[in-house]
């Protein structure tokens, strides 16, 4: 009877104890970023390094994926061009729920072909094979609207950006879109053999300045770029979910939201967060609806 009574005090005290951390135990964050190494991703991991509250990550194949993860409730936060935020908008009503958290960087849109083979100009698409990203990328959704917008018919094969290098010098494209902050981590480590084969080209047009703004990839930002490339560019947000989350969840966003609002100048001063937090300014909504 000794036995059976100690055990059952510490059987009491086990749940006690149990239900006490329950009782304050915080929810955690669930948050999507991008391809594994590249901006998105880093910046997740930047942020989680700068907050008190818990961040599960997740990659997936960008800001195209990331807003039907947000759509579906299990995902709080995530990484999105502003270009598809608003196609979701013209096609979905998620205005009530869907807001911008925070904004952030401009990512730079690369358009990518091989030396000597004839492609200089945009308009040097029409016709050939043109990789425009994982169909859940936002490279994608970027490279159709420029399509539209600049009237070119072209090719347009879904090839995912880490295996677009390979496809365009085996000549399975003629050139390649990638949406993403320069300078990208896959184009920056390529083997020399593959990189001196690359060139990056101008990509400024008066119609594209409809939905983006003007950037400018300098000369060395990739060691096989002799000079700097004249480009547009596309705001990248931090969106979140309001639609179903309870008083601790919106806490924790709360909690966040301070927590990187309060520390950015620590972020960037960091010499381990990525370099393009220099450009974040949060005050700065701008063009941003």
């Amino acid at each position: 009877m000794k036995v059976f009574a100690m055990f059952r005090r510490v059987f009491l005290t086990v749940l006690l104890i149990s239900l006490f951390i329950g009782l304050f135990a915080q929810p955690a964050i669930n948050m999507v970023s991008g391809i594994r190494g590249e901006v998105y991703d880093q910046f997740a991991h930047d942020i989680q390094n700068n907050t008190h509250v818990e961040l599960n990550i997740y990659n997936t194949r960008g800001s195209q994926d990331n807003i039907n993860y947000l759509l579906s409730d299990s995902i709080q936060i995530a990484f999105m061009q502003y270009d598809v935020l608003k196609v979701e908008r013209a096609e979905k009503d998620i205005e009530a729920y869907i807001k911008v958290f925070l904004p952030l960087y401009c990512e730079e849109i690369h358009l990518i072909s091989k030396r000597g083979n004839g492609i200089n100009f945009l308009a040097d698409l029409a016709g050939k094979k043109v990789g425009v990203g994982d169909i859940n990328s936002g490279t994608y959704v970027t490279s159709g609207i420029i399509s539209r917008l600049e009237g070119l018919n072209w090719q347009a094969e879904p090839v995912p950006f880490e295996h677009s290098v390979d496809a365009l010098l085996d000549g399975r494209l003629d050139a390649f879109f990638y949406v993403g902050a320069a300078p990208s981590a896959y184009l920056t480590n390529l083997p020399a053999e593959k990189a001196e084969q690359l060139k990056l080209i101008d990509l400024r047009d008066g119609k594209l300045n409809e939905v983006y703004e003007k950037r400018t990839i300098e000369k060395g930002t990739y060691s096989w770029m002799p000079d700097k490339v004249k480009t547009m560019g596309v705001r990248s947000l931090l969106m979140v979910n309001t639609r179903n989350i309870d008083t601790a969840m919106a806490n924790q966003i709360d909690i966040l939201y301070n927590d990187l609002k309060d520390n950015l100048k620590g972020i960037q001063w960091n010499k381990f967060s990525h370099p393009k937090w220099q450009q974040v300014n949060f005050g700065d909504m701008d063009n941003i609806d």
